[in-house]
């Protein structure tokens, strides 16, 4: 759990924060942490709501030394889309355009009613929905992209493209990351 708690979750601001704060400690003098985070972007939903995002710009050693564990874990099976970055996360991926991170799950539901997104039955699933993997106390604990249909062939399991918190975006089969595959919702953008 305290994995999920430093990458997404109802606790991710503070785990974050604090992160930083590790990071930022050097021979007990405190440096700005505005010089790791920056505010983020004006972001807001088709409601005119503001999206509360941060564009984080270190990763720590404690954060590096995970990404061994997703390479032993995932390491084959899954498609690296790109190098670790920590601009953005899954949500920023999913709903920032890659610009920057959205760390609250509240934000993330703001997002999906105000920009009209519905839930997809899994056998209407297409490329472009996008995936959202629901953790026991039911936030919104990972997201993802569609880019393939789910097809009897993988056990109806389709492909997804997601951000692994700082680590990198990632092609994969729904099922194969850190998430909970059995309790997840598709959705997509009413138009």
């Amino acid at each position: 759990m305290l994995k999920r708690c430093w990458l997404f979750g109802r606790k991710a601001l503070a785990a974050l924060v604090s992160s930083l704060l590790r990071m930022f400690r050097q021979n007990g003098k405190m440096e700005r942490l505005d010089q790791a985070v920056d505010k983020g972007l004006l972001m807001q939903t088709m409601a005119s709501s503001d999206i509360p995002n941060y564009q984080v710009k270190e990763i720590s050693q404690f954060e590096r030394n995970q990404f061994g564990a997703y390479e032993r874990k995932f390491g084959t099976g899954v498609e690296i889309r790109s190098e670790a970055t920590p601009l953005y996360n899954c949500h920023g991926l999913t709903f920032g355009s890659r610009r920057t991170g959205i760390y609250d799950p509240s934000v993330v539901e703001l997002i999906l009613k105000d920009d009209a997104y519905v839930d997809v039955p899994e056998d209407r699933v297409l490329p472009g929905d996008i995936i959202l993997y629901i953790g026991e106390d039911g936030d919104i604990e990972h997201s993802g992209i569609v880019v393939t249909t789910p097809s009897k062939d993988l056990l109806r399991i389709p492909m997804v493209v997601s951000k692994w918190g700082k680590y990198r975006e990632i092609l994969h089969l729904a099922n194969k990351c850190d998430y909970n595959f059995s309790n997840v919702r598709y959705c997509r953008m009413k138009l």
